[in-house]
């Protein structure tokens, strides 16, 4: 007897050649298979008859077959060919299969069928070419909607859906997680007959009543989550940092430039959470440029001033460095202890030569460091802090309770405020979903002496436009980007950076000092090339997205992108943020063989707008969510029904989400959905 929990081998016709096919779809079990969704429905809802049909189009049609018969193709020796009659009140209508000899033996006439597939006319006549066939009452390939799966090389459509009918009972089995009270006021069906209706649905109501209960399901388990995180930080003890109005105005007048408006909401709202008992955990998001780095340098000589110590986490030494010396330089006046901590630096700005690591750890351990900034090792056991009550970390998202709980096991005081940085504007349906259990600042604007990236979309045989201006900016000083989507050469004949960064150093950039970054990279070659290309050894770099972040050049003035179409908007926005970080006119060039005129159509929006949270919408429109979460989001498995960029079901399910907590905290009703919640919780939250 089938259970959800059955091996996919116990279904007739899957033995082990199938089922290893299987298992290449993520499908091992009935479950899995079940949960193996069209992405999309033929409609062969409309059965033709046989008069009626005209040629060059898609039909299903019932008959009788009247003769089958095969024979060798009269040029193609080895092609087999199945020719039958099928007739029904109104006419008849030839058939033709290749290479099914098979069919000759096991259809008869006078066998009813259903027959779908592409009439044609050729030298067969008007013909039926190639069809689905079914004897069945209730056809599952011949009629109706068709569903359409993903498949993998060796399976066919037709024993999808073979299998996927053996499993279709067994969705009684799965547990319904939503209340009765909850389906009936939204009006959602029940779970077994939506995933049924998803696979075998009789009109497109079906599908879009059963796709609207699956995304409802979805996306309420991912804010039972995040407000459950957001309740339970609420309720852990934090530390106050009052508000320190003098050195606050003091430090904001010694600098060289006005904030913008953005920068000084976004500052107040983290000074107000930081100033009550419960823990802050607030997202800081603004273009590059935009300034986040002063906003988190207010917070950070607030917790200095109260006697406590802020931990400021970046994603590479090579950024850690740079937060160094620009933090360092920014608190000078107001006396503030600062370290560098990092697997090859550990530096203090109170000392003239390096620090060994127990002396560091000392420093830290007694209180005599307020900001100490480095990579993750940062949350190690060995590092101790005295009175720690602020942590920064630099665009990742995603920094669980259970870490915060580490950086407490530091400092009894409480868990400490937590700001995230990212250079990658989330959208208002992400910012209810996935990141909701996070306050958002933002800032929209770049101030003000910031010049705007002209960028410029040029087909692969303008190439040569690119080069010379990059020559043209490395003769002035300047330097520049070379960015490739991959690697080593792939089948798409994606740009290789590999193999870019060879011919280009043989050729037009001969006599120009050329870098190579890349993923495969050790981390000790990447960050040395970082280094090079920071301090102007290296003149051009080529590279991977991995310059996406980590790396701060204000002398890089041109990026040319190879490949542009590979790449989404808000990713092709973030690696152009990283030209244009200084005074210096700068151009961005966007490579592209794609002719497609949607494709040129998403490259065009880049060179209209300039704003990033503009982008990202449209990036979530045009692309869905997986481009923004990218490998930031790498824990968290997408939806399979939800779309981030439905805002009404969203913001009805948010709603939904609240109300149910508001009466269950702790989902205790429903100890099913808790069970999911608590997974999806983990997923989101990688502790």
């Amino acid at each position: 007897m089938l259970t959800l929990h059955s091996d996919i081998m116990e279904l007739a016709g899957v033995g082990p050649a199938v089922a290893s096919r299987l298992k290449r779809l993520k499908i091992q079990t009935v479950a899995d298979l079940l949960w193996h969704l069209p992405f999309r429905y033929e409609d062969l809802t409309r059965v033709e008859k046989i008069s009626d049909i005209k040629g060059n189009s898609t039909v299903s049609v019932k008959g009788k077959l009247q003769l089958i018969s095969s024979r060798r193709a009269q040029r193609k020796k080895r092609m087999l060919v199945v020719e039958a009659i099928v007739a029904d009140e109104t006419g008849s209508l030839k058939v033709v299969w290749f290479n099914q000899p098979y069919l000759a033996k096991i259809l008869q006439p006078g066998d009813v069928l259903w027959l779908a597939g592409k009439v044609e006319h050729n030298y067969f006549g008007t013909t039926l070419m190639n069809p689905a066939w079914e004897k069945r009452d209730n056809p599952l390939n011949a009629a109706g909607l068709i569903p359409i799966y993903p498949l993998t090389d060796g399976l066919t459509q037709k024993q999808l859906r073979n299998f996927i009918n053996q499993a279709l009972p067994n969705v009684r089995d799965f547990p319904d997680l939503l209340s009765a009270e909850l389906k009936n006021e939204h009006r959602l069906l029940d779970f077994a007959p939506a995933l049924a209706k998803l696979h075998q649905p009789k009109n497109f109501s079906d599908i879009s009543l059963a796709k609207r209960r699956l995304a409802f399901e979805e996306l309420l388990i991912v804010h039972l989550a995040v407000l459950q995180e957001k309740a339970k930080l609420t309720k852990s003890p934090g530390v106050k940092i009052p508000f320190n109005q003098p050195e606050t105005v003091s430090f904001v007048q010694k600098l060289p430039f006005i904030l913008t408006p953005g920068q000084k909401r976004s500052a107040w709202e983290i000074l107000q959470d930081m100033a009550k008992a419960q823990p802050m955990n607030r997202l800081l998001e603004g273009d590059v440029g935009s300034g986040k780095t002063v906003v988190a340098a207010i917070a950070i000589l607030n917790a200095a001033k109260a006697g406590f110590q802020t931990a400021y986490l970046a994603p590479t030494e090579i950024l850690a460095q740079q937060h160094f010396e620009k933090l360092k330089k920014l608190l000078a006046p107001f006396k503030t202890r600062v370290a560098l901590f990092t697997r090859t630096r550990r530096l203090s700005n109170l000392e003239t030569k390096p620090l060994s690591k127990p002396a560091l750890l000392k420093k830290l351990s007694q209180g005599e460091i307020d900001l100490v900034i480095g990579t993750h090792a940062l949350i190690a056991k060995a590092v101790t802090f005295a009175k720690l009550a602020l942590v920064i970390v630099d665009e990742q998202h995603r920094f669980g309770v259970e870490q915060r709980k580490a950086l407490r096991s530091k400092n009894p005081m409480g868990i400490p405020h937590f700001i995230s940085l990212t250079a990658t504007p989330i959208p208002r349906t992400l910012a209810l979903t996935v990141w909701g259990d996070l306050a958002i600042s933002e800032i929209p604007h770049l101030p003000k002496e910031r010049k705007k990236i002209e960028t410029v979309i040029l087909d692969n045989r303008n190439r040569e436009v690119a080069y010379a201006k990059i020559l043209e900016r490395v003769g002035a000083g300047e330097q520049a980007f070379i960015i490739c989507p991959r690697i080593e050469t792939d089948p798409t004949g994606a740009k290789s950076v590999v193999e870019e960064y060879q011919k280009l150093t043989q050729g037009t950039f001969s006599q120009t000092p050329v870098g190579l970054l890349h993923g495969k990279l050790s981390s000790e070659k990447k960050e040395r090339v970082m280094a090079d290309f920071a301090e102007g050894k290296i003149s051009v770099l080529v590279a991977t997205a991995v310059v996406e972040v980590g790396i701060d050049v204000p002398n890089a003035t041109v990026m040319l992108i190879e490949g542009a179409d590979s790449f989404g908007l808000a990713q092709l926005h973030q690696l152009r943020g990283r030209i244009g970080r200084s005074d210096k006119p700068s151009v961005c060039y966007l490579s592209t063989e794609a002719t497609d005129p949607e494709i040129l159509d998403r490259l065009r929006m880049l060179t209209k707008l300039a704003d990033g949270f503009a982008l990202a919408e449209e990036d979530l429109n045009r692309r869905g969510p997986g481009e923004l979460w990218g490998e930031r989001q790498s824990g968290f498995e997408p939806f399979k029904v939800a779309r981030l960029n439905d805002q009404k079901l969203v913001e009805e399910t948010r709603a939904a989400a609240q109300n149910t907590l508001n009466t269950d905290p702790e989902l205790q009703k429903t100890p099913e959905l808790k069970k999911i919640v608590e997974t999806k919780r983990r997923a989101l939250h990688p502790e």
